[in-house]
């Protein structure tokens, strides 16, 4: 049986909007490949500044910054090694980024310990790329705030989906937060972040054993 014209014209427009897919999804790919290798080309040069030309005073701030750049990173590595094309899983992300921070900023510290919970959340990486250094900015605060040197601590960050939000927690039983402490850049990067990026909510406050800090947003795939 022969095939009607209009049969045959659909097929063909059918075979040309899967090579258009196939086409984009190649061309995202090779912009998260070149985004990613630019920023670990930014992460090389600040570990070589790091290395060589920062005084000891500096090196702190260039680790900050270091970790920042990394965080982004994340979403992109994140990205490419999956199936995915323009989203990242942020449970993966979050661990990624945590346990990194506590390698390069709590490694003299053998006894801090983070866990994680909740399950599997797919967002597109422009929100993940805003996630990512919001979840930086809190870790590393627990990590360099929230404990006296030599003593344990443990960081706890639990994700979970409430309706149509996703709730990002992060809790450590250190000294707790007070309101009085001087404003810090780490703290005013995740309340712009948060309101401006992710259309969400930011709290912090003082609990009966540590801090807790909350990030409320919308769940946008």
């Amino acid at each position: 049986m022969k095939r009607s014209s209009s049969s045959i014209r659909d097929l063909t427009e059918l075979r040309d909007k899967e090579r258009e897919l196939i086409s984009k999804s190649v061309a995202i790919r090779e912009i998260h490949h070149r985004v990613k290798n630019n920023l670990q080309t930014v992460a090389s040069l600040l570990r070589l500044q790091m290395r060589l030309g920062a005084p000891e005073e500096s090196k702190p701030h260039l680790l900050v910054s270091l970790n920042r750049v990394l965080s982004i990173s994340s979403v992109y590595e994140i990205i490419l090694a999956s199936s995915q094309v323009d989203h990242v899983d942020l449970l993966e992300l979050i661990r990624k980024i945590g346990d990194m921070i506590v390698h390069t900023e709590g490694q003299a510290r053998q006894c801090l310990r983070i866990e994680y919970s909740g399950e599997l959340h797919s967002i597109d990486s422009d929100i993940g790329i805003s996630v990512a250094l919001v979840v930086n900015e809190l870790i590393h605060n627990c990590v360099k705030h929230a404990f006296k040197e030599g003593t344990e601590g443990n960081i706890t960050v639990c994700l979970q989906k409430d309706g149509p939000e996703l709730e990002l927690q992060v809790r450590d039983d250190g000294i707790g937060y007070s309101p009085a402490v001087k404003p810090s850049l780490g703290l005013d990067i995740i309340r712009m972040t948060v309101e401006n990026d992710l259309d969400g909510e930011f709290s912090i406050q003082r609990i009966k054993e540590g801090t807790l800090a909350s990030v409320r947003f919308p769940y946008k795939r």
